[in-house]
C-alpha cells in the first residue's frame, strides 16, 4: 500500500503537478454534467407510491447549486481561502533574499485571482430583495450609497491592477517559461475566472456552469501553489517553534478570510434561504436569526409574520420565542399555525392576510423553507398570481433540489379544488396532481379495510 501511495504520489507530482491539476478538473467536470442531469428519484416514506413527476429541463439540484451563495459559492470562497493560505506558506517556507520580477508578477496574478474568488464566493450577485448588496455589479446599481461605491470601485480597481498590469508587463514572459502543459491550464485557468466575472455564456441551468468553472479556475491555481510549497519546503527552515508559529499563521489566515466572507454573505442573506416572491410584498425564508431577522426588518419593514410551523410540539424551534418578542416589541403582527390551523380553513386564513395591503410586507416561513413555505408559496401563485401548475412545481423543484414531498400533491388535492376549482380543472397538470392524489387515497383506503377485515377474521 505504501508502495503503491508513493507511486501516486509521483504521477501527480509528475510536471510540476499538472496531471493532479487535470486529474481533478477530469473529475469536477463528471460531477458538474452529473448534478445537471441526474434527475432525483428519492423514496418519500411519509407517501410511498404516491406518483409524482419532474418539470424541471435539468436536475432540480444543479438549480439549487446555482443559486447565488449555495454550495458553489462557498466552495469557491474556501478554495480562494485556502490558496491565499497556501500563497502565505510558499512565502514562509521559500528561501530569504531578492526574488526575480517574473515572480513578483506572478504572485500579483496569483493573489489578485484568489481575492476575485473570495469576493465572487461572498457577495455573488446583487439580492433579490432590493437591497444593493456588495457584489462588483453593485458597482453599477442605481441604489447603491456613493461611500459604498467608492470603496467597491477601489477594491475592483485593486484587484484588475493585480491581474492586468503584470500580465501585460510580463505575461508573455511568463507564458513562455512554462511547460506546455501548465500553459494549457494556465489559459484554462484565464478563462474560467473570465467566466464567472463576466457571467456570460450562461445556459441553463442559469449561474451553474459559471459557477463551476470558477471551482476549476482556483482548482489549478491551488494545485500550483500546492507544488511551490512542496519544492520551497525541500529547503532547510528554523526551528521547530519558527515552524509551528508559521502553520498557525496560515491556519489563522484560511480561517479569517473564510470569517470575512460568512459575514459579507450574512449581510447578502441575513436570514437562511430568504427568497422574494412579490417584492414589496411577499418574502419567503427559513425561521429567521434574531439577528438576521433584525437586519432584514430594518431593510424591508414587515408589517406581518406567518409561521407555517406548529411550534406547539416538541419540534419547536429554538429561535420561535426571540422572533415573538421581537414581533411585540415592533408591532408586527404575528400569525402561526397550531393544533387547530388544518388545511383549507388554514390556507385560507393565510391567503387573506397575504392580499390585505394593510399587511405588507409579509414574511412568511417555517423552519427550513424546503417544505411547508414552498408548498404555501406555490398556493399563492396558483392562485393569486395565475401561474400554471407546471411552472409552480419546476419552481418548488429548483429551490429545493429535488421534487416536492410526496405531501405536497396531497396537500394540493385537497385544498386547491376547493379555494380555486376553475383553474384546478382548466390545468392540465393540477388535473394530473388530482389523480395521483385521489388514487393514494383510494389505495390507502382499500389498505386499511383490508388490515381491518384481517383483524376481524382474527
Amino acid at each position: 500500500m505504501t508502495r503503491f501511495a508513493h507511486r501516486l504520489f509521483r504521477f501527480f507530482r509528475a510536471a510540476d503537478g499538472a496531471y493532479a491539476a487535470f486529474a481533478l478538473i477530469g473529475l469536477i467536470a463528471i460531477v458538474a454534467v452529473w448534478h445537471a442531469v441526474d434527475y432525483s428519484n428519492e423514496f418519500d416514506p411519509e407517501y410511498p407510491g404516491l406518483q409524482r413527476e419532474h418539470f424541471s429541463p435539468y436536475a432540480p439540484f444543479a438549480y439549487r447549486l446555482a443559486e447565488p451563495g449555495d454550495t458553489l459559492d462557498l466552495i469557491a470562497l474556501y478554495l480562494s481561502a485556502l490558496g491565499l493560505g497556501l500563497f502565505l506558506a510558499e512565502r514562509f517556507a521559500a528561501a530569504a533574499g531578492p526574488k526575480p520580477s517574473n515572480r513578483l508578477a506572478l504572485n500579483a496574478m496569483i493573489t489578485g485571482l484568489l481575492l476575485t474568488g473570495v469576493w465572487t464566493g461572498c457577495a455573488p450577485d446583487p439580492p433579490t430583495d432590493g437591497w444593493h448588496g456588495l457584489s462588483y455589479q453593485a458597482i453599477g446599481r442605481a441604489g447603491t450609497p456613493a461611500a459604498v461605491r467608492l470603496v467597491l470601485i477601489a477594491i475592483a480597481t485593486a484587484i484588475a491592477g493585480l491581474v492586468l498590469i503584470p500580465l501585460a508587463a510580463r505575461g508573455r514572459t511568463l507564458f513562455r517559461a512554462a511547460s506546455p502543459l501548465w500553459r494549457a491550464l494556465a489559459v484554462v485557468c484565464g478563462l474560467c475566472a473570465i467566466w464567472r466575472v463576466a457571467g456570460m455564456p450562461d445556459p441553463e441551468p442559469w449561474g451553474y456552469w459559471p459557477r463551476w468553472a470558477m471551482v476549476v479556475s482556483l482548482i489549478i491555481v491551488n494545485v500550483a501553489l500546492a507544488n511551490r510549497v512542496i519544492a520551497a519546503a525541500q529547503t532547510p527552515v528554523a526551528s521547530f517553534r519558527t515552524k509551528s508559529l508559521r502553520a498557525a499563521s496560515v491556519g489563522l489566515t484560511i480561517l479569517a478570510i473564510i470569517q470575512a466572507g460568512f459575514y459579507v454573505h450574512w449581510l447578502h442573506w441575513p436570514i437562511p434561504r430568504l427568497k422574494v416572491v412579490v417584492p414589496g410584498r411577499i418574502y419567503a425564508s427559513a425561521m429567521p436569526p434574531p439577528a438576521g431577522l433584525a437586519l432584514a426588518h430594518q431593510r424591508h419593514g414587515f408589517e406581518t409574520i406567518i409561521n407555517l410551523f406548529n411550534e406547539d410540539t416538541p419540534q419547536r424551534h429554538r429561535d420561535y420565542p426571540a422572533e415573538v418578542a421581537f414581533a411585540a416589541r415592533h408591532g408586527i403582527r404575528y400569525v402561526r399555525a397550531d393544533s387547530s390551523a388544518q388545511g383549507v380553513d388554514f390556507v385560507r386564513k393565510t391567503l387573506e392576510v397575504a392580499r390585505d395591503p394593510n399587511n405588507w410586507p409579509v414574511l412568511v416561513h417555517c423552519h427550513g423553507n424546503m417544505d411547508r413555505t414552498p408548498a404555501w408559496v406555490g398556493i399563492y401563485r396558483f392562485i393569486d398570481l395565475g401561474w400554471p401548475m407546471r411552472d409552480v412545481l419546476a419552481t418548488i423543484e429548483r429551490h429545493r433540489g429535488y421534487r416536492p414531498k410526496g405531501g405536497v400533491t396531497v396537500l394540493y388535492g385537497d385544498v386547491l379544488p376547493v379555494l380555486a376549482q376553475d383553474r384546478w380543472n382548466a390545468d392540465p397538470v393540477a388535473c394530473r396532481l388530482g389523480e395521483y392524489a385521489r388514487e393514494y387515497a383510494e389505495r390507502t383506503q382499500s389498505e386499511i379495510a383490508a388490515k381491518q377485515a384481517g383483524k376481524l377474521r382474527k
